[in-house]
């Protein structure tokens, strides 16, 4: 209240010193200016002393971990890609090493200690009496020889790097451009290189969730499958090696298809295992097949064109037919799992499509003539949906 009143009262004699100066033309009487400016000083110090005393600092509501968190979580992907691209993981496969050993890769030991103590952080190694050893998940999915290394992914993605202003860009967009003049898909078809290095970025962060989804749910029902879209052959290759009963078939674009016949020949399957060059838009789909997997398809279109997928499928099965559709779902809220939330994202930058919740395929799958629709827990943040075709 003083304060205010301060305030008034300086705008006030600002404004009379104002008028003075007009009515006396610039001639300003030295005396009573100057008493004035005194007068303003006095008023200013008097009115700076009661802010300072009346003004108070609250404290925030939280602490900002959770801000500081978010804002240096942005260095735990470049620091596993870049261990990686260094061999650092490799180096540590057949025994522990000291932070000066462990230098020899050739960076400095501030370096070494920087990304080494960052990495045992986010549980990729672990470190007793200054030694330092690989975890289990680092052995299992970071050592090149491992079948289930994810490198390829990392290289892959690693001059595609997601940035605030490239997510603004792409928010903005909302349309794909994964490449500078031309769509993921159609890309494929032509440049023989991009398809490669895509099909082993796919295989790479597949391959782990196919075996845990063959060992985990029963296929011993299916005889033939139809794996529509299926990259690698990766699911294939894991369903075939688990269950004996079952013939596969990969349906996927020519490119696509003669990269699948060397990892299909490189697992000994050939004679389970076949593909078939196929556009799943604008082909009649292959007849003959008890059941249709769909891995990390649908999530790549527009609900028009997955509709129209689903249809599909819907049509070229026989009665009781199954169809098998394995995605990352968001919770019925669409509020989470943050996994499944940041795969949106990513599916906003590359393609036209996004995350389902179990309730929206429910949707798109009745309207496509499914019926039994159930849903059974994959392997890390992948769901089995499972509907069966009953006309």
């Amino acid at each position: 209240m003083v304060f205010n009143l301060a305030e008034r009262i300086k705008k006030i004699a600002i404004f009379l010193v104002f008028c003075f100066n007009i009515a006396s033309k610039g001639k300003s009487n030295f005396l009573l200016s100057n008493s004035w400016s005194k007068f303003l000083i006095h008023l200013t110090r008097f009115e700076m002393e009661n802010k300072s005393k009346s003004a108070t600092l609250q404290k925030p509501e939280c602490d900002d971990s959770l801000i500081w968190d978010i804002f240096l979580s942005a260095y735990k992907y470049p620091a596993l890609v870049a261990a990686d691209r260094l061999g650092l993981f490799a180096s540590l496969e057949h025994e522990a090493r000291s932070l000066e050993q462990i230098s020899k890769l050739g960076l400095g030991l501030r370096a070494i200690e920087a990304l080494v103590t960052t990495l045992t952080s986010m549980k990729l190694l672990k470190e007793e009496a200054g030694l330092y050893s690989l975890t289990t998940v680092a052995r299992t999915y970071l050592l090149p020889r491992n079948s289930f290394y994810w490198g390829h992914m990392f290289h892959f993605d690693e001059d595609k790097p997601v940035t605030p202003l490239d997510l603004l860009e792409a928010l903005r967009r909302e349309s794909p451009r994964p490449y500078s003049n031309s769509d993921l898909w159609s890309n494929h078809e032509v440049n023989a290189e991009h398809a490669l290095n895509f099909t082993k970025a796919m295989h790479s962060q597949s391959f782990p969730s196919a075996v845990g989804l063959a060992d985990k749910h029963d296929f011993s029902h299916v005889s033939r499958l139809l794996d529509v879209g299926g990259g690698s052959g990766c699911f294939s290759i894991a369903l075939a090696l688990y269950w004996q009963n079952l013939q596969c078939t990969v349906a996927e674009r020519p490119l696509i298809c003669e990269i699948s016949k060397n990892y299909i020949s490189d697992f000994g399957l050939s004679n389970r295992i076949e593909t078939v060059a196929f556009d799943m838009f604008n082909d009649a789909w292959p007849t003959g097949f008890d059941a249709i997997f769909l891995s990390n398809i649908l999530h790549d279109w527009n609900d028009e064109k997955c509709l129209h997928l689903l249809r599909n499928a819907f049509f070229s099965l026989p009665k009781g037919g199954k169809l098998f559709i394995h995605e990352m779902l968001l919770d019925d809220k669409k509020n989470g799992p943050w996994p499944t939330t940041a795969f949106s994202l990513t599916m906003l930058r590359f393609t036209e499509g996004k995350q389902f919740s179990l309730s929206e395929l429910t949707e798109l799958l009745l309207r496509s003539g499914f019926r039994d629709i159930e849903k059974k827990q994959g392997s890390a943040f992948y769901s089995l949906i499972v509907a069966t075709k009953f006309q």
